[in-house]
């Protein structure tokens, strides 16, 4: 889990949708220390596509 520029409302606006990461959960970069914070010691993040 990362923050990534591609990531965000401004590239959905403008690409129509977000980028791609390798596999990772990509958050928004200003919002990746609060959503970090949020879940870390001991929280589960269960991703299925």
């Amino acid at each position: 889990m990362h923050g990534a520029p591609y990531v965000g409302e401004s590239v959905v606006q403008r690409y129509g949708r977000i980028g791609r990461s390798w596999g990772c959960p990509a958050l928004p970069e200003d919002m990746v220390k609060p959503i970090i914070n949020t879940i870390k010691n001991g929280t589960l993040v269960f991703a299925y596509y």
